[in-house]
């Protein structure tokens, strides 16, 4: 089982991200965030691998990528963005992330990059209360 933790500031991406990671038997969703911040104090959780928003307020995808790979470097931390080819995108490589996403990526190739940190990825619930979401 592959603990995840989601981190988008988008309500919508967010829940669809829940839905989606949440149908995969082999997917455990501990917890979603909808900034760094919030994702950063509960990192006690442990997940395997994290999916977050490149731009988001108060802790950003970049800064938070750099304190998991400080803090939990086993960790795998997937990318999401609107703009895959772009300048903070290349930051969040630098600072360790596994792979950067296309916000236009098949929810199919999401899963995908999640469950199988060696596949290959196009690109290169409500507020979070601490407790795991409702799946």
């Amino acid at each position: 089982m592959i603990r995840v933790m989601v981190v988008e500031d988008n309500d919508l991406v967010r829940q669809a991200l829940r839905e989606v990671l949440c149908a995969e038997r082999d997917i455990e969703l501990v917890a979603d965030y909808e900034d760094g911040q919030e994702a950063a104090e509960h990192l006690d959780l442990a997940p395997d691998v994290v999916v977050t928003d490149l731009s988001m307020p108060r802790l950003d995808g970049v800064d938070l990528t750099r304190l998991i790979m400080r803090t939990r470097p086993a960790t795998r931390v997937l990318v999401l963005t609107a703009t895959p080819h772009g300048r903070r995108a290349d930051e969040a490589l630098a600072a360790g992330a596994s792979a950067i996403l296309a916000k236009g990526t098949s929810l199919d190739d999401l899963v995908a990059a999640v469950l199988d940190p060696r596949r290959p990825t196009p690109a290169r619930r409500a507020r979070a209360t601490g407790r795991p979401p409702r799946c």
